[in-house]
Order: C-alpha cells, then structure tokens, then sequence
C-alpha cells in the first residue's frame, strides 16, 4: 500500500512567515556566534591603575598559606605543650609547657593578622599593607624564639617566615602603592 502524495512539502500555519530555523542563519548576516570585526575596536581597556597588580595577589596568597600553617602549628604546639615531663633542667614543666603555649598562641594571632592583613590588601585597605609588615615581623621574631629553644628547626624558620618576609616586600613595590592610593 502507498501513502498519498499530498502535493510538496506542508506548511504549518503555527509558524510566522520570515522564520528562520535555528540552524540556518538570514542572508547576508555571516556566522553566528562572531562578532563584527570592528567589536574588539570599539571597546577601550581598563586603565592599568584600576586593576589589581600581581603582587597584591601573590602577597595575599602567600600571607593566607602561611596563615594557614601557623594555625595548625599553633594548636599542634598548645596541645603537645600539655604533655611536658619535667626535663631535669632550669625550667620545670609547667614553666616550660607555660612559654610553649604563649608561643603557640603568639602563632594563632599572627595567622589571624595575616589572614586580616591579606584581606585588607585585596580590598585595597591602606591598613592591609602595615599589618601584614608587623606580622611579617613578628613571625620573624617568633622564628628565632624557636630556632634558640628547639635544634633543629632552622627549616621551619625558612618554611614559615620567608613566605610572610616576601609577602611583605611585595607590598611595598611602587606598583602596590600607586593602586592603593589610587581611586577605583
């Protein structure tokens, strides 16, 4: 059995005429999903003084990455500081366990004041600058607490200050300084 021919292809009163289906583009117009090739020209760029530069960005990682080491070392020092035995020398335990958790906690705000200095500085805080400096040096002193109190621990001094020590010289590049007296 053959179907009818109905005579050419039908037309469906639902669609307006002037349609064009999706796939097809109307003529004359090119491509789609291409902009015309004056697009680009008719833009103009940002003004270099209201993007972030890079050292903002790579001091403000490096202070939350240290920041993040210097919390878990922190809590790791005030909870290990409970387990002291009397050593035999000047100090007895809880004298020594007592320093350990002051220098434990002298860890925790200086994460908390790198983590506040890095989020002033990409916010372009002026405060953002000199915090993260005072911490970068409060770090630094911190470090040689621990490298006269325990042997060995010269590398912590390198793996826990140099990342604040570089984060704070990067602040203070021309290109920092002129974006955060800049208006954005």
């Amino acid at each position: 059995m053959s179907t009818p021919d109905l005579g050419g292809d039908p037309i469906d009163p639902n669609v307006p005429s002037g349609y064009w289906a999706p796939s097809y583009e109307p003529p004359g117009y090119g491509p789609s999903g291409y902009a015309p090739s004056n697009f680009a020209a008719s833009y103009e760029y940002w003004p270099t003084e209201s993007r972030r530069p890079g050292e903002v960005l790579t001091a403000a990682i490096l202070s939350l990455v240290d920041a993040g080491l210097l919390l878990v070392v922190g809590f790791v020092v005030i909870l290990a500081s409970s387990t002291f035995d009397d050593t035999g020398d000047t100090f007895s335990a809880t004298d020594r366990a007592g320093v350990y958790v002051g220098a434990g906690l002298a860890n925790i705000v200086i994460a908390v004041a790198l983590i506040v200095g890095a989020v002033l500085l990409l916010s372009r805080g002026r405060n953002g600058r000199p915090t993260i400096v005072v911490a970068a040096l409060l770090c630094v002193a911190l470090g040689i607490f621990w490298t006269t109190e325990v042997d060995g621990i010269a590398i912590w001094l390198v793996v826990f200050c140099g990342p604040v020590v570089v984060a704070a010289a990067l602040t203070a590049t021309p290109r920092v300084s002129t974006w955060l007296t800049s208006t954005p």
